[in-house]
């Protein structure tokens, strides 16, 4: 990407008066870099903006620039020929409109865990600059904190809420925000993805095709609508950036994937990550497991308590097990897709793999990390107590078949979840 300053400055003026309603003069440009950036529609760079209002005050921004690249491709990175996925045509005006639905003009004052966005002009964005320093760089040098993942679950909750009562009942009036659909076929694809060469019988294949079927109704099944509202879509902790270290302030990167759908697939991107939760505090399975589940409650009663209070609309906040249910069902479809762009990332966009690996060269071990937590939630409903809350829709021998062809075919050496993520992260007793 070459950046020329003057015109730079010149649209940045333009860009800034109109969001800030009034006349922006803007004096100088420092600190101009480029970044390496994950995106393969988008080319970055972070920098200073130097700028005067009315009152000759000299006043200062951080600012990011996302630059639509020449190159860009409406595809998904799996560059599939077939419509599973919906294609972005302009994620300019997509990304700038999914940042008014939720902020407003900036004048408001309307606070939201995402970036502030500043506008568009041409093939540019210009975002808030939330750092350098990502929760899962963080976490993967220092260890994972728990207490802060506790307490971004329940901003999360607090976000969601905002996000659904600033929509409010226009949900469905968002005719331009992609809806998650489709779940079965993209299920479908990605397994096809993972499993790869390995011969899987006609039976086997027709067991996995029932199950991917049966989670696409249960995901858009209406008793969850009320959880069924504009999500990050992409909610993992490399876009969760740290803006102020001491007071761990943080802030929601990179919207230009926004959804509508279930609510707990952010959960599961924040959760259900190789990085995401500390095994020194919580070495086995079944106490991770217990600490996400009262996370989730968290979550829940947050969310919806918010919801009542200000749409005025009664929702029943018993604890019960749909809403954990909905969080492992979304947890297959979740491990099921990340596993697979690992695969696809490495076969089919080696550009845009290297960069992976060079911002984290761990990120290889990602799919080994997604295949065990897959087996490791097939089998946890398996053996407990999920049956009666599939809502008579999934097949629980359908879960327990599918738990053992993904055993059977792709996990020979039966490492677990936990032992994988003590791989990834530098755990102090892991150190030379």
């Amino acid at each position: 990407m070459r950046i020329k300053i003057k015109p730079l400055k010149e649209k940045l003026g333009r860009v800034l008066s109109n969001s800030m309603n009034k006349k922006i003069n803007v004096k100088k440009i420092e600190d101009l870099k480029i970044i390496p950036t994950r995106s393969k529609n988008f080319s970055v760079a972070r920098f200073k903006a130097i700028y005067k209002t009315d009152d000759q005050k000299n006043k200062e921004l951080n600012l990011i620039l996302k630059r639509l690249r020449f190159d860009y491709s409406p595809r998904d990175f799996s560059n599939l020929e077939f419509g599973i996925h919906k294609d972005i045509e302009d994620p300019l005006s997509y990304t700038k409109s999914i940042f008014n639905y939720i902020q407003g003009p900036i004048v408001n004052g309307h606070y939201s865990m995402l970036v502030r966005f500043y506008g568009q002009e041409g093939r540019d964005l210009f975002e808030e600059d939330a750092g350098e320093i990502n929760l899962e760089h963080l976490f993967i040098e220092k260890t994972p904190d728990n207490k802060l993942i506790e307490e971004i679950v329940k901003k999360i909750g607090e976000e969601h809420s905002k996000w659904a009562i600033r929509i409010g009942s226009g949900i469905n009036d968002l005719r331009n925000v992609i809806k998650e659909e489709k779940c079965d076929k993209k299920m479908n694809y990605n397994l096809s993805i993972i499993l790869g060469n390995n011969e899987i019988k006609i039976s086997e294949l027709e067991i996995l095709n029932s199950l991917s079927k049966q989670i696409n109704e249960y995901l858009n099944h209406p008793d969850f609508s009320v959880f069924f509202r504009l999500i990050h879509a992409d909610l993992h902790p490399g876009h969760i950036y740290i803006k102020n270290e001491e007071e761990k302030e943080v802030r929601l990167v990179d919207v230009t994937g926004m959804r509508i759908g279930p609510q707990t697939f952010d959960l599961v991107d924040l959760l259900k990550h190789p990085v995401s939760i500390n095994s020194n505090e919580h070495p086995s399975l079944s106490s991770q497991r217990k600490f996400i589940e009262n996370l989730l409650e968290m979550y829940r009663e947050t969310m919806i308590k918010n919801l009542v209070d200000n749409l005025k609309i009664e929702f029943d906040i018993k604890k019960d097990l749909d809403f954990t249910t909905l969080f492992y069902i979304s947890n297959i479809y979740r491990d099921i897709r990340a596993a697979s762009k690992g695969i696809l990332l490495k076969n089919k966009n080696k550009k845009l793999y290297k960069t992976y690996m060079e911002l984290n060269p761990k990120y290889e071990r990602y799919p080994e990390w997604y295949l065990a937590d897959l087996s490791e939630t097939l089998k946890y409903l398996c053996e407990n107590k999920f049956e009666n809350s599939f809502k008579d829709i999934i097949n629980k021998n359908l879960i327990e078949k599918t738990y053992n062809i993904i055993k059977n075919n792709l996990l020979k050496t039966e490492k677990n979840s936990i032992d994988i993520s003590r791989e990834i992260i530098n755990y102090p007793e892991l150190k030379d």
